[in-house]
């Protein structure tokens, strides 16, 4: 979250915020970081009468996204954790579970509460994430999907000061909004939003790619309130276009026949050199 003298930017996961965030704290004068990804009922008092900026995501894409970050080494998200199984899921398995994560089953209240112990008890010690233990009783609908409720968190519902722009279009949605409210370094914010290259991205091919029927057509019936409300749609990927693996590598067992636990380097990479260095070793 970062408050302007003018509006404040909530960070929705997943949307390109850290760019944002960074931009704005750099040549917006006055700008000050309140945290990473809190929501808009954590807003400072003197800044809830100021307009809200937020960017919203396809579902389709941000479901994509959010599996293909998470599931990167060194990525410690515990809500993936859980619904992908530690790791060893993929991603159809993987997002039908987030997808169903707020449905109120006996299932579910299993993943809840391993959440719930995973996380702190307040947004200081969160890491950033953005979630405490509080936060897991918002997610429970038998009719909508994680994402719509995380949006409804996030920006909170039908308020008239929260603005949210569509990550597609991102950069002129935001030249409009900046004008209209006024923003005098909107210039030279906009121009630094063009040049600089989006942090937290992976490398993936079109979401579309990524998705049998059965797991589009449940996105849209999860997240039809969105899709709706910003007209979205399930797109074709481009002619031709390359579709790279999620998962960062074939997963293998331990010694012994343990858990999948490791991870195989892809057949593409060249490991000559690391295989000499190696053979060097007494």
């Amino acid at each position: 979250m970062i408050c302007t003298p003018t509006f404040s930017f909530i960070h929705l996961h997943k949307t390109g915020g850290q760019t944002i965030s960074e931009l704005l704290l750099n040549h917006i004068p006055g700008s000050k970081e309140i945290g990473y990804h809190l929501p808009v009922t954590h807003l400072p008092l003197q800044a809830k009468s100021l307009p809200v900026l937020g960017v919203i995501r396809n579902p389709w894409d941000w479901y994509v996204s959010w599996y293909a970050f998470n599931n990167l080494r060194g990525v410690k998200n515990p809500l993936f954790n859980i619904v992908s199984r530690g790791k060893q899921a993929g991603f159809n398995e993987t997002i039908e579970n987030l997808l169903r994560y707020p449905e109120i089953n006996a299932q579910n209240e299993i993943f809840k509460n391993s959440h719930r112990a995973l996380l702190p008890e307040n947004f200081e010690n969160d890491g950033g994430a953005g979630f405490t233990k509080d936060c897991v009783d918002f997610f429970r609908s038998n009719e909508k999907g994680y994402y719509s409720l995380l949006v409804e968190r996030m920006f909170g519902e039908g308020s008239e000061t929260v603005n949210v722009l569509r990550f597609e279009r991102l950069a002129a949605e935001l030249k409009s909004m900046m004008n209209l409210l006024e923003v005098r370094e909107a210039g030279e914010f906009l121009a630094a939003l063009d040049q600089q290259p989006r942090k937290n991205s992976s490398a993936r091919g079109h979401y579309a790619h990524y998705y049998d029927d059965e797991l589009r057509d449940l996105v849209a019936e999860k997240e039809e309130s969105i899709i709706q409300r910003f007209c979205y749609e399930f797109e074709a990927p481009p002619e031709n276009s390359p579709a790279p693996p999620l998962a960062p590598g074939k997963r293998v067992k331990k010694v012994g026949d343990q858990r999948v636990n490791f991870l195989s380097i892809c057949e593409s990479q060249d490991v000559s050199a690391l295989k000499a260095k190696v053979a060097e070793l007494t």
